[in-house]
């Protein structure tokens, strides 16, 4: 996504408070009169306008679901010129009505030229743990939710689909609750990205031998529709 500039930032700003725009309708007034203060091409500018209203006239539904479809059709397939069809096919998708999301379930997860993860009800309560520690420091953001592992590719934008602040255990499952960014939410409505995968640091596991660890903390979670841990549900349905 682009870096918006301050002048593009104060417009929005004054579009919501002095004329009680949306953000949504208030972004993309300013982003038709300054494309460039948002560090895109203008092409790509234009294309989530001109996506908008095609979603609004075919798709109906409110304004900002639209907008943030389109907003994150063109960001995150990185096209000038997408194809609404796909958007337009997908406006079924509804994620799970509590805002849960299985991160991790029980088992054994092979990587390709690495070991094996070792998930078990050790590993999750451990997880669990380091999460409620770092939640208790100052200032605690959240557990960073990206695109793909993005965030660990310099680069790459580090830009989040959301935050985690919410985090238990079920069972053989950990639970957690996001609370999604705008592209976020409109990546799983929109039937962008509908699986999550976990992501240890080599640094932060328990070394079982024969080639096996077991995670002890979590260090980011991506969306993605390639994880190397299978069988979670999907994010939306």
């Amino acid at each position: 996504m682009g870096t918006l500039s301050n002048r593009a930032r104060q417009m929005i700003a004054d579009g919501r408070r002095r004329d009680g725009l949306s953000y949504a309708e208030s972004w993309q007034r300013v982003a038709r009169a300054l494309p460039g203060d948002f560090g895109l091409p203008e092409s790509e500018s234009c294309a989530i306008s001109a996506l908008c209203n095609r979603l609004q006239v075919e798709r109906g539904g409110s304004f900002e679901e639209n907008w943030n479809l389109a907003q994150a059709q063109v960001y995150l397939n990185g096209r000038s010129q997408p194809s609404p069809d796909a958007l337009l096919m997908n406006r079924s998708f509804s994620p799970s009505a509590d805002g849960w999301l299985e991160l991790l379930k029980t088992g054994e997860f092979p990587i390709a030229g690495g070991p094996v993860q070792v998930i078990d009800d050790q590993a999750l309560r451990a997880m669990l743990a380091a999460f409620d520690r770092d939640q208790a420091q100052p200032n605690f953001p959240g557990l960073l939710l990206d695109y793909d592992h993005q965030s660990y590719d310099a680069a790459k934008s580090s830009e989040a689909a959301g935050w985690i602040n919410d985090l238990r255990v079920a069972g053989d499952t950990l639970l957690a609750r996001p609370d999604w960014t705008s592209s976020g939410e409109a990546a799983i409505a929109g039937g962008l990205f509908r699986l999550v995968s976990p992501t240890f640091r080599a640094d932060q596991v328990e070394k079982l031998g024969n080639n096996r660890v077991r995670p002890l903390r979590l260090d980011s979670v991506a969306l993605t529709n390639s994880p190397n841990m299978r069988g979670l549900a999907p994010l939306s349905r």
